[in-house]
């Protein structure tokens, strides 16, 4: 039996992109300049450590009047309606096709969670796609610790060097190594910032991956 395990955010849509932009807009309604590449190492880890690099980002960029609980607030207000609009990348819904085709389970490996994100996956018709669907709060560690992916594999009961992974981010991409699962990675476009291991596979596009490549 093998697995197919899929990230959300920058994987099967792009909310990553979307958020840095409007991060961008609102910086810059404050007097502030940035740039994707500013914002993409925010994208991919999960937990407190997050918020604080978001908090050093606004002060590098906006000072010390920086007010991250009010971006927050503001960011999540002007995304949410935005993200309700996005569909699934190109080759998503083909490679998960492809992977039941061949007989092997799927799941999904996310930091997105609760209600607005099965509201997502049933608006994009996936949520009955997945075998197992795991989220950061459900283990212990967060990327880039392997705990995410241990777990969804466990609950697909396929082993960890018979899954392969498809991430964005490198924080994703270390969390699968750590795990001894196959990995490609398909940045979307502020991930693509990252400098992802010498040796790494990145494909531009879902499109290009061929499970036959990992039997």
């Amino acid at each position: 039996m093998r697995g197919l395990i899929l990230d959300f955010d920058g994987l099967i849509i792009d909310s990553e992109t979307l958020t840095a932009k409007v991060a961008m807009q609102i910086v810059g309604e404050r007097g502030g300049t940035s740039q994707l590449s500013d914002w993409a190492a925010l994208f991919g880890p999960v937990g407190p450590e997050v918020h604080e690099a978001w908090a050093r980002t606004l002060k590098e960029i906006l000072g010390d009047d920086a007010d991250p609980e009010e971006f927050n607030a503001l960011l999540n207000e002007r995304r949410r309606p935005l993200t309700d609009e996005l569909q699934p990348l190109p080759g998503v819904l083909d490679v998960m096709a492809a992977a039941r085709d061949k007989g092997w389970k799927v799941g999904l490996a996310t930091g997105h969670q609760g209600t607005p994100l099965i509201n997502t996956l049933e608006r994009l018709d996936l949520r009955d796609r997945f075998d197992a669907i795991v989220h950061t709060r459900e283990v212990a560690r967060p990327k880039p610790a392997p705990d995410i992916f241990l777990e969804t594999a466990r609950r697909l009961q396929v082993g960890s060097n018979q899954c392969l992974v498809l991430e964005d981010s490198l924080a994703g991409y270390e969390a699968a190594k750590a795990a001894g699962m196959s990995i490609v990675v398909c940045p979307c476009e502020v991930t693509s910032y990252a400098t992802f291991p010498q040796g790494a596979k990145l494909v531009e596009s879902l499109v290009e991956v061929d499970l036959d490549d990992y039997m």
